[in-house]
């Protein structure tokens, strides 16, 4: 993945996740 290789790749993925926790897609 390209996007790994791209600064604050990691902080956006866990931003995702916690967004899917906060407010999961039912």
């Amino acid at each position: 993945e390209a996007a790994g290789n791209a600064p604050g790749a990691g902080e956006a993925e866990l931003i995702r996740a916690a967004l899917k926790l906060l407010a999961p897609k039912s």
